[in-house]
């Protein structure tokens, strides 16, 4: 070949290869302005496993969304921030590893109400309201007393004598009521300073005894006493009597002593011999008999007790009308040393249980 031709055989080389290098170099600054603006985040919320969001945010802060279902959102802050690598955004149905969560308010959806209301569940069935429970609790928490009746008191036994419980409602509550009124007639405080004597009391309210005739017991313990009270009798009677019995039994635990009481019994007499009528009240309707009634004459607590009756009676009894009547002497000195052993109990103040004799 000719040394022209060849001459212009490399012009074209050389020309080609010049057009071969800057059209490399044309690709290349193509290829490299494809990412200058590369995906940063990718923005998921979840709700159906087939209805999901992906959104992307720019370096502005803008989100641009690339799905237009939005589904149900389930998220707990409205968005869940997560980093995964580009190649997975085309690919919804593969849910990313959560590698962090970041709150998110540049989201354009709003999450469902979610209601936190609690579920308060209801008894099928409401008790019916005991209004007995609610007078027996309300007499223990002012007295300081504890009170039984009804199916509680089936297992007592007053000494050798069995009871019957009751059994009628309207007879508890008509026994509470009469319990109330009792108690609300002695001072303010009087049952509870038992307790500084170490005295505890209950008191139960029972049908009756398997023992015809007796109205009430009271069962003296060394610190606890039971005072059982029949209703098949008149209630305020039976309970003072009874009551009367509570009283002495602290007396003796501060250590009183009536040791003038004899004193006021005819010459000779000795407590537990067969009643002489003569010398009850109940009996002859003698303004100066020397006791109230025969069961009186039994010793010196009953005594003392069924006096008490007498004095607390809702009557004034003639026996009252002088002080040298020997019943009114009586009266007197167990009100004295009510006065003396009791703090709650005023001398100064005329007591339920003195009004007949001062």
């Amino acid at each position: 070949m000719s040394n022209r031709r060849l001459l212009a055989l490399g012009k074209v080389l050389f020309s080609l290869s010049f057009l071969f290098i800057f059209s490399g170099l044309y690709l290349d600054f193509l290829e490299k302005d494809a990412f200058n603006d590369p995906v940063k985040d990718i923005i998921i919320a979840q709700g159906d496993d087939d209805k999901i969001i992906v959104s992307t945010t720019n370096d502005t802060g803008f989100e641009e969304e690339s799905s237009s279902d939005t589904g149900n959102m389930a998220t707990g802050n409205g968005s869940t921030e997560v980093s995964i690598p580009e190649e997975e955004v085309s690919t919804p149905n593969d849910t990313p590893a959560i590698e962090n969560v970041v709150p998110d308010n540049s989201t354009s959806y709003t999450p469902p109400v979610v209601d936190d209301t609690p579920t308060v569940e209801i008894s099928p069935s409401i008790e019916e309201v005991d209004d007995n429970d609610i007078l027996r609790k309300t007499i223990e928490a002012t007295y300081g007393i504890k009170v039984k009746y009804g199916l509680e008191t089936d297992t007592y036994a007053a000494g050798s004598l069995g009871i019957v419980s009751i059994s009628s409602k309207e007879i508890i509550k008509k026994g509470l009521n009469d319990l109330n009124t009792a108690l609300a007639l002695y001072p303010q405080g009087f049952f509870k300073e038992f307790a500084s004597a170490n005295l505890n009391l209950e008191i139960f309210l029972v049908q009756r005894y398997t023992t015809p005739n007796v109205t009430g017991v009271t069962d003296r313990k060394e610190n606890d006493v039971i005072i059982s009270i029949a209703m098949d009798y008149p209630f305020s009677e039976s309970f003072n009597h009874e009551v009367y019995h509570y009283i002495e039994h602290f007396i003796e635990k501060k250590h009183g002593e009536f040791s003038i009481w004899n004193t006021y019994n005819p010459v000779d007499f000795v407590y537990g011999q067969e009643a002489n009528s003569n010398y009850s009240y109940s009996k002859t309707g003698i303004p100066s008999a020397f006791f109230v009634n025969n069961y009186a004459q039994t010793n010196e607590d009953e005594d003392r007790a069924s006096t008490f009756e007498y004095m607390t009676a809702t009557s004034k009894a003639s026996c009252f009308t002088s002080i040298e009547y020997p019943i009114w002497k009586k009266s007197s000195y167990m009100s004295l040393m009510i006065d003396t052993y009791f703090d709650t109990v005023n001398s100064d103040v005329v007591d339920y249980w003195e009004r007949f004799i001062y």
